[in-house]
């Protein structure tokens, strides 16, 4: 029993104890095995993932691999994923160029806010191919292993809905009452005129002069990544139980090498009758690689049959 939580003291140490989360998640998956013979194995599986603090469905998807093993220490594999995934609103502020005029008649520009950009929530599908090595070494009851995993992911286009903002311009009497109660504008004069903007149109009358609908094409994207894994397990004597951490990093191909996200974990996996396993962990995402995950805390519950 010490050792069991030696191993799930080092994952947690592995783990940033002061990680800050802007979501919460919870990550389930079903999947089946078979072995063709000694060196070969198939699988597939299926996933589906809660995010947004466990209130929205942010993946759905299938997988489906092959794996040889041409010897006890080294294993390749290939495979194919396919996803659907959930995109939450954006929101950017918009710019325009103003042409303003100093005390001396020189004329000058200068960007302004004049609004925002905020596109809707949207779904996308997204097709993975990858390839992987994995390297294991086992020490007494603790087994080693690095894998190293080449992932290719196209992002298919899709059309999102966008909703154009724009701030209202107010008359001189608004503007009179904005400045004595505090509330933000900016002024434009142009050719001797004076025009006055509402920074917060909402603050004021709850309208803007100007807003619009219009639907956008997400162009199709590709990404490139080498996923690298370091993990260590431990084999309970007279149980089939395996508790494990791992620490793994995501490197862009397409982008100089640049580290894009790390991810810690720590679980345990029980197999029953050598047929059924069952597995939970604890997941903590830093960063966002083609998965976009971003700064996550998810709870993974995974079932496996061995046929």
């Amino acid at each position: 029993m010490k050792k069991i939580l030696s191993v799930l003291a080092l994952g947690l140490c592995l783990m940033p104890a002061l990680a800050q989360s802007d979501d919460f998640g919870l990550w389930t998956s079903l999947g089946a095995q078979k072995d063709i013979n000694k060196k070969w194995s198939v699988g597939l599986g299926t996933e589906c993932r809660f995010e947004n603090n466990v209130s929205t469905v942010n993946r759905a998807g299938f997988d489906f691999g092959i794996t040889y093993k041409p010897f006890k220490f080294l294993r390749f594999g290939i495979g194919y994923v396919y996803m659907r995934d959930r995109y939450p609103a954006e929101t950017n502020i918009n710019y325009s160029s103003v042409e303003n005029e100093d005390d001396d008649g020189n004329v000058y520009y200068t960007e302004e806010q004049n609004g925002y950009n905020q596109n809707a929530s949207f779904r996308r599908d997204k097709n993975r191919v990858f390839f992987q090595a994995t390297g294991r070494y086992k020490l007494g009851r603790f087994t080693l292993s690095l894998r190293e995993r080449l992932q290719y992911t196209h992002l298919q286009p899709t059309h999102i809905t966008r909703n154009r903002y724009r701030t209202c311009e107010l008359t001189e009497d608004e503007a009179l009452i904005y400045e004595l109660t505090d509330e933000p504008f900016w002024t434009v004069t142009t050719d001797g005129q004076t025009r006055y903007f509402s920074e917060e149109p909402t603050a004021f009358n709850g309208d803007y002069y100007a807003m619009t609908t219009t639907e956008r094409l997400k162009a199709s994207k590709h990404r490139l990544y080498l996923r690298s894994r370091l993990q260590v397990s431990y084999n309970v004597k007279g149980i089939p139980l395996e508790p494990y951490a791992s620490f793994e990093v995501s490197n862009n191909l397409r982008d100089g090498f640049a580290l894009k996200k790390r991810r810690w974990t720590a679980g345990v996996e029980y197999t029953l009758n050598k047929r059924h396993t069952f597995g939970v962990a604890y997941i903590y995402n830093n960063g966002a690689d083609d998965d976009n995950e971003g700064n996550l805390h998810a709870v993974s519950i995974g079932y496996t049959i061995h046929l």
